[in-house]
């Protein structure tokens, strides 16, 4: 359905540029689009990006599959990019069975099909909106954002994501976790006002934090994992807890509350929390000044003896 051209089959001839006629068939929609026969409809033609395996596994062997994804991937972005200055729109179609067809394009079992394209003709004003929306430039965080929102929970999705120009490295070759900057500390979320802990219970929560995720300054709205938390330390937390509270709160509980703010509320939702762990500071502080009067009083004993000697 293209103004000159018979309708067919056709391979593109990657050296001489030219299409190659193969059948005169035109009944592949039918065939592979059953399910968007109306998209097929209005599409002028179709295009199959496929991949032969022959020639790619030599250079990627168990990987040859993945590479040719790839590289599909790559081409069918450039022409979706570069269609709408001629005027051509394309509607991409994934992967369909290709089985009915395959005969068609003469094909072994050492080809595979990789995508699919559906195109036509599209009026001019669609190519502006179409160009302004490609010029639209789109943060790489928002992609990250977009992308982990779909695959995790709401709770393990990060919020906030920090890009790197390297990895620092050890002499090993390694990543140098240590010299990595803090998780959150380029930048934090402008809608979250950065407020220091208040109560016992906020600064007991801060302190395991810190310890937890190497961090020396933490908020009492920052997220436990846009800092860096993971599940691994969500059980170091739960055991930290169990320390300090004498109470051993559920993972979920954590998983849900997972600012210091939300925690601390959700803690003395227990009128005792907040209680306990004054009472742990209280000895700790009652151990500090023990530990400060048997030094004094041992130092003072080793004054005299030296005096009397």
């Amino acid at each position: 359905r293209v103004e000159g051209l018979e309708g067919g089959v056709y391979y593109h001839h990657p050296v001489r540029h030219t299409l190659v006629l193969l059948s005169r068939r035109d009944d592949l929609g039918e065939r592979v689009f059953p399910g968007n026969a109306a998209v097929y409809e209005q599409s002028a033609f179709a295009i199959f990006l496929i991949g032969n395996q022959s020639a790619i596994e030599p250079m990627y062997a168990d990987w040859a599959r993945n590479f040719s994804l790839l590289e599909a991937g790559h081409m069918g972005q450039l022409l979706m990019e570069v269609a709408p200055q001629y005027e051509i729109g394309l509607c991409p179609m994934g992967a369909p069975d290709f089985a009915p067809v395959e005969e068609l394009f003469g094909l072994e079992d050492h080809h595979l099909l990789l995508y699919t394209f559906l195109g036509g003709g599209i009026e001019p004003e669609q190519t502006h909106t179409l160009a302004r929306q490609a010029e639209t430039p789109v943060s790489v965080s928002d992609e990250l954002k977009k992308y982990a929102g779909a695959r995790l929970p709401d709770y393990m999705a990060p919020d906030s994501f920090m890009l790197l120009d390297k990895l620092p490295l050890t002499p090993n070759g390694k990543i140098d976790r240590r010299a990595l900057p803090a998780p959150g500390s380029s930048e934090r979320d402008e809608k979250t006002k950065f407020t220091l802990p208040d109560t016992e219970l906020e600064k007991r929560l801060a302190d395991i934090w810190a310890g937890l995720l190497d961090c020396e300054t933490i908020g009492i709205h920052d997220n436990f994992f846009d800092m860096g938390g993971n599940s691994l330390q969500i059980i170091r937390l739960q055991s930290e807890l169990r320390e300090a509270l004498n109470e051993e709160i559920p993972v979920t509980t954590l998983f849900q509350y997972s600012t210091i703010h939300d925690l601390a509320r959700r803690l003395a939702q227990d009128t005792q929390a907040e209680e306990k762990i004054q009472n742990k500071a209280a000895m700790r502080h009652g151990r500090r000044d023990s530990a400060k009067r048997r030094q004094q009083a041992r130092e003072k004993h080793r004054n005299i003896s030296e005096e009397t000697q």
